[in-house]
């Protein structure tokens, strides 16, 4: 009877060792999983500013393309009639200054 007492105290004593280390794990885990909580709440504030920056980015560059590229289609669409105008008129005045020359040169003659 003696025997199993030990054997009972025993098992107990490894019983309390075991559920000791147990606890000191959990502590252990518990402290890990919230230093990682607390990282990831970090991680997440500096994915907050890195997305509102691209998303700037993003809005810059559609405004420089639209300032760059809409004149540009602007001039393609209005401009080549506007010099039409402008160089036929140009022509005609040429046309004028060089029948006034000729007109100059016969009086002189």
């Amino acid at each position: 009877m003696d025997n199993n007492k030990k054997k009972k105290s025993k098992t107990i004593k490894d019983l309390q060792s075991k559920n000791e280390v147990l606890e000191k794990k959990m502590k252990k885990l518990e402290l890990i999983m919230n230093e990682n909580l607390e990282l990831n709440k970090e991680t997440h504030k500096m994915m907050k500013t890195v997305k509102n920056y691209v998303l700037f980015e993003r809005i810059f560059f559609l405004t420089k393309v639209i300032l760059i590229f809409i004149p540009i289609i602007l001039g393609f669409i209005y401009l080549p009639p506007f010099l039409k105008e402008s160089l036929s008129s140009i022509q005609e005045f040429y046309q004028r200054m060089l029948e006034l020359i000729t007109d100059i040169e016969r009086v002189n003659s």
